[in-house]
């Protein structure tokens, strides 16, 4: 279920806004902004989930959405995209297999009971169940397009150099880059 109700606005729009009540101390920093960096990724992570990463993070990087603080939610994330991508490949590959039998690919996803009933696969149940948690792990990082409305990027960028732009050296340093 979502988040109920309309989004929080930001202390430095309300602050604009003004309101009727007695004036309340503001807290203009607006959350905390942790410098924006790729964390180192951890062991655990498969070869697969190493790639998520990689490809991943260098993109939230980008829009500044990452930190070392996310090391173990970001893990998490690629973790679970990867066990996706797993069962996503063995599932096709059931479907394959079925297929070359001249049986309905559909049946990969029924399995049948003891008793003979026919229920969704368990291959189905955990590519659900994977979906979820990918889906819940990356909104936290703003991955799909409603979860961006509720993120915001760090502006704590850090002193990061720019290609071509030397440190001033003396007193020139003092004068504010003129």
């Amino acid at each position: 279920m979502g988040l109920r109700g309309p989004q929080p606005k930001p202390e430095s729009l309300k602050v604009l806004q003004g309101n009727f009540r007695r004036p309340a101390a503001r807290d203009l920093a607006d959350g905390v902004n942790p410098e924006i960096a790729i964390p180192t990724p951890p062991k655990y992570l498969t070869d697969e989930a190493r790639k998520i990463w990689k490809r991943d993070a260098a993109a939230l990087f980008d829009v500044g959405l990452i930190s070392r603080l996310d090391i173990e939610q970001f893990g998490a994330y690629c973790q679970a995209a990867a066990h996706l991508h797993l069962v996503e490949r063995s599932l096709n590959a059931r479907m394959a297999v079925l297929a070359e039998r001249n049986v309905d690919p559909v049946k990969a996803f029924i399995a049948s009971t003891p008793n003979g009933y026919e229920v969704q696969s368990v291959h189905v149940q955990l590519l659900n169940s994977l979906r979820d948690q990918v889906k819940k792990f990356g909104d936290a990082f703003g991955l799909s397009p409603s979860a961006r409305s509720r993120v915001a990027a760090s502006n704590n960028m850090g002193q990061q150099d720019l290609p071509g732009m030397e440190k001033p050296a003396g007193w020139s340093r003092f004068s504010g880059g003129r």
